[in-house]
């Protein structure tokens, strides 16, 4: 409908333009001349109206566009608009009260219509008059004068259709850039009434809100950070817990496990030996047994033939005998020994059990060999009778029977104790390989364990003093902070308070000052009026009456003023106390952040080394239980780099609440300011009261004195002196 108005009247205007320069087409070229000038001027103004509408169309466009969730993508709507718009609506958007854009050339051009339609009138007009009086100067008679005036005053007629042409065209175009700057209010008006829906998170409420939520947010984490650092001391502290009762139970259990393999190996190895040692004695014991039984057979059957030879022939045999059964049961101890010795050696855990049972064996061995020898020999003395007879027929098959025996005793002797040599040298080879090889493997795996766990604790070791450094440089940091801060707030409370004080106190000297002054003033006016006020007491009763009062005002106001600056002062005085206050509870405060920094810094290096030595005192008491120690400490790095993250969390919320503290310090040095400017001001203005009343007071008391003059000028020449006395003495 606006777009048909403005149209419309876009058309009239034109229109009656065009309607005035038709008239002036072969009559005034000078007049067709302004009215084009005039027509173009329009035309211009309304191209602007133009593409001031189209920008104003394209707002209104871009807020007919109502989602049902505000915008996410204040940019990308902008890009909508015509650049001139794009600032001005951000920043209206954003909460600053910033007017649109209006049209800029029109409002010069509305005046502008109307300058040149009035310039063409007056043009008009002066070739109009200059025509007029050349007629009457050309022109003698009353015709002749008509006649040449006709033409100039039609001419003038057409002059002012330049001035209708201008005004037609300037108040249509004035009207067309009020509609257009309605269209602009009611789009204004509009993003106006979008912003807190459409437009809500870039607004600046939007941000206040924001930022306040994110207040409330941060205050609330407060205590959940606290608890979380609780628990995360209580974690640490049952994984200590945990991680102390896993390596006792490893330690036992690896105790266990090689208590039982030892005693296995010392089981299996005498199992081994005590078979062996059995095995070789009976079968030692089976070939002497048949040895002996074929001897008794045949000493039985020669016994009767050769006693008597056989006895001496006997003892011989049997002494050398007895020699050689005593020297291979010598050579069999010393060979047992030796390798006893030698296993003693290489196992030294079992050499008493394996010398014990070779003793046993050795000393079974010779009882047993000197049992056969006694046996023998009392066979032989039994035999002794009945072998008498068969000794000299028997004699020489005994011999070689006994040489036989000889060497079959000495070749089973001597293949018996190279078995049993072979299987002793076969088993203590078995044992020190067996023994060389699982001292090999337990080396080299207590040497990797330590090894891992050394590089475990080195890492450790530097973890925790980077930590341990880093806490304690931020701590002295903060500290040295705090105590510059504290220092800072003490002289610059301290410079407060002397000022004040010093200021309290000028004004009170003052105040004295002037009280003391207008006192002596008063005295000197007081004596001075002693004598003219006892002889006109009578006419001028109502004087002392009025000073009494200006005395009494002037006396109350200095009590109000003193009252007032004694509450003032005690108002700063109150307001330094809960200042100092203030400062003591911020640096109790940050004493006890730094406190409970250094304890819980101090707890987590003592939980840790202390973690750290029993760790590295089961590492090396027990190699076993590396890989089990290594997850613990995989995790306890876990718990230390989350225990640093909590760390830099309270670090940015230490610095944050210092922040919040600088401001608050701020905003309480703001206040000091505004009080002690108020203070000031108002200090000023008791000294401009009290000044008006000392002022009051001595115009006052001057005007009493030229009264008491008048007065005195007319008593007779009697009081002339005294009066005149008394002018000059005042």
């Amino acid at each position: 409908m606006n777009k048909i108005v403005m149209a419309s009247l876009f058309a009239a205007g034109l229109a009656v333009v065009a309607w005035v320069g038709w008239g002036f087409v072969g009559s005034s070229s000078l007049a067709l001349v302004m009215t084009v000038v005039i027509g173009g001027v329009y035309v211009l103004g309304a191209y602007e109206l133009v593409q001031f509408r189209a920008t104003t169309a394209s707002l209104t466009t871009a807020l007919a566009v109502n989602p049902a969730e505000p915008l996410a993508d204040l940019d990308g709507w902008l890009v909508r608009l015509v650049p001139s718009l794009r600032s001005p609506v951000r920043q209206r958007i954003e909460g600053e009260r910033v007017a649109l854009p209006g049209p800029a050339l029109t409002p010069y051009l509305v005046g502008l219509l109307v300058m040149l339609g009035m310039l063409g009138t007056f043009l008009g007009m002066v070739i109009t008059f200059k025509g007029a009086m050349f007629a009457l100067e050309t022109s003698s008679s009353l015709e002749s004068i008509r006649s040449a005036l006709a033409a100039p005053i039609q001419g003038l007629g057409l002059s002012f259709g330049t001035s209708i042409a201008g005004v037609a065209a300037s108040a249509i175009l004035g009207l067309l850039s009020a509609m257009s700057r309605r269209e602009r209010l009611e789009a204004a008006r509009l993003l106006d009434a979008r912003v807190p829906a459409l437009f809500r998170p870039f607004s600046a409420a939007h941000r206040r809100d924001e930022m306040l939520l994110a207040f409330k947010t941060q205050a609330q984490a407060m205590p959940l950070i606290a608890e979380r650092l609780q628990d995360l001391m209580q974690g640490l502290e049952r994984r200590n817990d945990q991680l102390n009762q896993h390596l006792l139970a490893q330690q036992q259990e690896f105790h266990r496990e090689a208590a039982s393999a030892y005693t296995h190996l010392a089981s299996s190895v005498g199992a081994s030996l005590q078979e062996s040692l059995e095995t070789n004695a009976l079968r030692a014991g089976d070939a002497i047994r048949q040895v002996v039984e074929q001897a008794m057979a045949a000493m039985t059957q020669e016994a009767q033939h050769s006693h008597e030879r056989l006895r001496e022939t006997t003892d011989v045999q049997l002494q050398a005998l007895t020699a050689q059964w005593e020297g291979t049961a010598h050579r069999v101890a010393d060979t047992w020994t030796t390798a006893l010795h030698s296993y003693t050696r290489t196992q030294g855990g079992l050499v008493e059990q394996l010398g014990g049972a070779l003793q046993s064996v050795t000393k079974a061995f010779d009882e047993r060999s000197n049992f056969l020898v006694a046996s023998l020999r009392e066979l032989g003395v039994q035999s002794h009778a009945t072998q008498l007879a068969f000794d000299q027929q028997r004699l020489d098959g005994w011999i070689r029977s006994m040489e036989t025996m000889a060497s079959a005793l000495s070749a089973e002797w001597q293949r018996a104790g190279a078995q049993t040599a072979a299987q002793q040298q076969g088993v203590c080879q078995a044992l020190e390989a067996t023994t060389a090889q699982i001292t090999e493997r337990m080396t080299e795996q207590v040497t990797r364990a330590i090894g891992g766990a050394a590089a475990l604790m080195d890492q450790s070791d530097a973890l925790l003093r980077t930590r341990i450094e880093t806490e304690a440089q931020w701590v002295h940091t903060q500290g040295q902070r705090m105590d510059e801060l504290t220092a800072v707030w003490r002289t610059e409370l301290n410079s407060l308070r002397d000022a004040e004080a010093v200021r309290g106190q000028a004004a009170v000297d003052r105040l004295d000052t002037l009280q003391a002054a207008v006192a002596q003033h008063l005295a000197m006016l007081g004596s001075a009026l002693e004598a003219p006020l006892t002889r006109l007491l009578k006419t001028a009763a109502d004087v002392p009456q009025a000073a009494a009062v200006v005395i009494t005002q002037l006396s109350e106001e200095m009590t109000r003023l003193s009252e007032r600056d004694n509450v003032a002062l005690v108002e700063r005085t109150a307001m330094m106390a809960q200042l100092g206050t203030l400062l003591n509870s911020v640096s109790e405060a940050a004493i006890q952040q730094r406190a409970a920094v250094e304890t819980l810094a101090g707890s987590a290096v003592q939980a840790l080394e202390h973690a750290g030595q029993q760790f590295g005192r089961v590492l090396r008491e027990q190699a076993g239980a590396v890989g089990d120690v290594a997850v613990h400490v995989a995790a306890s790095a876990v718990e230390l780099a989350s225990l640093g993250e909590s760390f830099s969390r309270g670090v940015d919320l230490f610095s944050g609440s210092n922040e919040k503290l600088m401001e608050s310090m701020q905003s309480i040095e703001q206040a000091i300011g505004q009080s002690m400017s108020r203070s000031d001001e108002q200090l000023a203005y008791y000294v401009a009261q009290a000044r008006e009343v000392i002022d009051l007071s001595i115009s006052a008391q001057q005007g009493i004195v030229e009264d008491l003059r008048r007065l005195h000028g007319s008593e007779g020449s009697v009081g002339r002196p005294a009066m005149a006395s008394l002018g000059g003495d005042a």
